[in-house]
């Protein structure tokens, strides 16, 4: 059985990007990243708004909160990774992204858009 478990998604940060360091000093961040899908149907235009987490690591982490911030666009690979737990007593499961490269990208303003310089970076992610 073929099994594949890639992503690629690109849009803007919600918040600016926290850091904060693991147990064994691993720089990472969790950044909040809205996606839109737009499409036409029935002579209408409709606009589909998502959140996705990516988790970044290590130099990469750094970049990111360095860089980038509310409103900046950026291009994350990755792969998906199901985490579980519990709240308010229920058992409870979400998919995050887990980079491992990431791209700045440019949204066409004058100086923001992470810098216009569409550097593609490996993040060091782990499994």
């Amino acid at each position: 059985m073929l099994n594949v478990n890639k992503v690629i998604v690109a849009g803007v940060l919600v918040e600016d990007p926290p850091l904060r360091k693991t147990g064994g000093g691993t720089s990472v961040t969790t950044v909040l990243l809205e996606v839109t899908r737009e499409w036409d149907k029935d002579n209408a235009h409709k606009t589909e708004v998502s959140q996705v987490e990516v988790d970044v690591f290590g130099r990469a982490a750094e970049n990111v909160n360095k860089y980038l911030k509310t409103g900046d666009p950026v291009l994350f690979e990755g792969h998906l990774k199901l985490e579980t737990g519990e709240s308010a007593g229920q058992q409870c499961a979400r998919l995050i992204v887990v980079a491992e490269g990431m791209q700045f990208i440019s949204d066409g303003r004058e100086g923001g858009g992470g810098g216009g310089n569409r550097r593609s970076q490996s993040t060091g992610a782990r499994p």
